[in-house]
């Protein structure tokens, strides 16, 4: 006899699955598919002739579901926090979490899932995240699953209750699998023994406290029945917004256009087939019709030879453009996606507002999916802390472009902060060169600060890390500028005469130990590095006493007469070129300008 909660949990899947609401999503998703297929026919085989058995105009719906999927795929930034974030020890502890988070979003290749996520989202009115422990790395991954026989609960904040999922497999597979089941596997429930390669139904259901996975043409046998480890389902469902209880897809109702679309382009063609083909008119004198080409058709009156008038009507052609219209316009897909912009010169802001709606669909689209990927990595958090807690884990990966290598403990590193922040910026739905050029903008009249822009802008990078590069160039550009100063002095040391050999030394030795790969700090350091003085010699007087007097042409700050902080290594005197950039934007494309302006002092006379 099967328990209370098994029998309890049957009965939810079948409710689940026999609803009205479920019926009529699977119906509509199965039709969708089949015209995404380029099977269209199989749906209305009577619209078909047997010598056109398929559908002669471009499959719309495909090439607008794919372009659609693949602009709203590309993936956020990932913005872990840790504490208050205003210590040093918590922006590093933040740093490595956002570490940690790249590795699982590049172990399970999200970059790539993405793609078929917003599709299933776009397409099917929702898309699905499944976290699945990965025994054999040690690691939680991300898998993005086929909606197709997938049924679900949420509750009232979005958070998956119950989840569902049907599937198919071959009877002689499940029972290698499960090799403890397999009579019942292999024979029903008269006694009959199926074929090996006969499919069964098989179902998953996973709720917070289980998974059980079962057939239910076995008399609902149990295959599997796990309990869950984690506080939560490790299921994330984003659904596409709807005011009705069931979400629609994006290409629900076009469907029927496409069909019209289809009967249409045959009904031209075989208009003009039977125009082509249509018979001659001759006069009463011709007595034989010669066919072929160059023959000859001889009558008193050759006027009256002619093929008889079989012209379509021009309101053909005009219903066929506006089922074009209709199509796009109810898959919200844009002219300017397929090059069909009218006109010799289209402004950027004309172009910006042809794709106003993709844009729209984008922002509202990425609003969902930062969502999805904040819950389903801090799913991942909380089943690393859970399942490895006191593994030392070493990570390798690649974040912002750099490559890293991290050891971390989930209890320590991870503990109970599961949470994690996922942004497109606030520039979502615009194009990279728009965001940039607009973030700019802002950043120029100090709306916003540099750290700000980091962490909106429409690529990953660690904010904090960018920080620490940036302030390194520049002390390395800043000690650059006093080498460059201090070689500057050889002249004048030169005209007073004294002997500026320890300088070009220094020099020379710093450009030596760059060469062989030192760092730039490293080889200044080391060339600048006094010997150590032999026993018995001289020491240096020390730092107070009083400086000599500087050479004739140099201040006492090392600057040559003239010249402006900043400006060491450049030309003497401290007048460089002046070179200006200025960002401006022309449409919607960012354009960069560079002026250069020269200055000569002309004497008065």
């Amino acid at each position: 006899m099967l328990s209370d909660n098994l029998s309890r949990i049957f009965s939810l899947v079948q409710e689940l699955r026999n609803s009205e609401r479920s019926v009529h999503r699977d119906q509509t998703m199965d039709k969708v598919r089949l015209v995404r297929r380029g099977n269209i026919d199989e749906l209305f085989p009577d619209l078909f002739a047997d010598d056109m058995p398929k559908s002669i105009v471009a499959n719309l719906v495909d090439t607008a579901a794919r372009d659609t999927a693949e602009l709203m795929a590309p993936l956020p930034a990932l913005a872990c926090a840790s504490g208050n974030m205003t210590s040093t020890a918590d922006e590093l502890r933040a740093s490595k979490k956002n570490k940690i988070g790249a590795y699982y979003w590049t172990k399970s290749r999200v970059a790539e899932q993405m793609i078929d996520f917003a599709d299933s989202y776009n397409s099917y009115a929702f898309g699905v995240f499944e976290v699945v422990p990965d025994f054999e790395h040690n690691c939680p991954r991300i898998r993005q699953v086929s909606p197709f026989g997938v049924y679900y609960l949420l509750d009232s904040d979005g958070e998956t209750r119950v989840y569902v999922k049907v599937t198919k497999a071959r009877a002689r597979e499940l029972a290698a699998l499960f090799p403890e089941h397999a009579t019942k596997i292999l024979f029903d429930k008269y006694g009959t023994m199926c074929g090996g390669d006969a499919e069964l139904e098989l179902v998953r259901y996973t709720d917070r406290k289980q998974t059980i996975i079962f057939l239910p043409s076995r008399e609902h046998c149990v295959l599997q029945q796990t309990p869950n480890l984690i506080s939560r389902v490790p299921i994330v469902i984003a659904e596409r917004p709807d005011l009705e209880d069931t979400p629609r897809g994006q290409y629900d109702d076009v469907i029927w256009v496409q069909l019209a679309r289809s009967v249409m382009a045959l009904y031209q063609l075989k208009g003009t087939q039977e125009s082509v083909e249509a018979p001659l008119a001759v006069p009463d004198d011709v007595q034989m019709i010669p066919f072929g080409p160059d023959a000859v058709i001889r009558t008193q009156n050759p006027q009256a030879v002619r093929r008889v008038s079989l012209d379509l009507s021009r309101d053909v052609y005009m219903l066929g453009d506006q089922l074009d219209r209709e199509m796009k316009t109810g898959s919200r897909y844009p002219d300017s996606r397929t090059g069909g912009v009218q006109g010799n010169i289209i402004t950027g802001r004309g172009v910006q507002a042809l794709q106003g709606t993709i844009d729209t669909q984008i922002q509202t689209a990425q609003t969902k999916f930062a969502r999805a990927l904040e819950t389903a990595t801090s799913l991942c958090f909380e089943m690393d802390a859970v399942l490895w807690s006191s593994s030392k884990k070493t990570i390798q990966g690649v974040l912002t472009g750099r490559p890293f290598e991290l050891t971390y403990t989930p209890a320590k590193d991870i503990g109970t902060s599961w949470t994690c922040k996922v942004t497109y910026g606030f520039a979502a739905g615009l194009t990279p060169s728009q965001a940039v050029v607009m973030m700019l903008q802002l950043r120029g009249d100090s709306l916003i600060g540099r750290d700000t822009v980091r962490r909106q802008l429409p690529f990953d990078i660690d904010p904090e890390e960018e920080q620490r590069s940036v302030d390194t160039e520049q002390m390395e550009d800043s000690l650059k500028q006093g080498f460059s100063a201090m070689l500057q002095a050889i002249g004048p040391m030169a005209a007073q005469g004294q002997d500026p050999i320890a300088i070009v030394r220094n020099a020379a030795k710093a450009i030596e130990l760059r060469s062989k790969g030192k760092s730039l700090t490293d080889a200044i350091l080391t060339a600048l590095t006094p010997p150590e003085p032999p026993p018995g010699a001289e020491i240096p007087a020390q730092p107070g006493a009083p400086a000599e007097e500087m050479p004739p042409g140099l201040r006492e700050n090392g600057l040559m007469e003239g010249q402006a902080y900043g400006q060491a290594g450049m030309a003497p005197g401290g007048m460089p070129a002046i070179s200006s950039l200025m960002a401006e934007l022309r449409g919607d494309q960012p354009r960069m300008t560079a002026g250069v302006s020269r200055k000569r002092a002309l004497g008065v006379g």
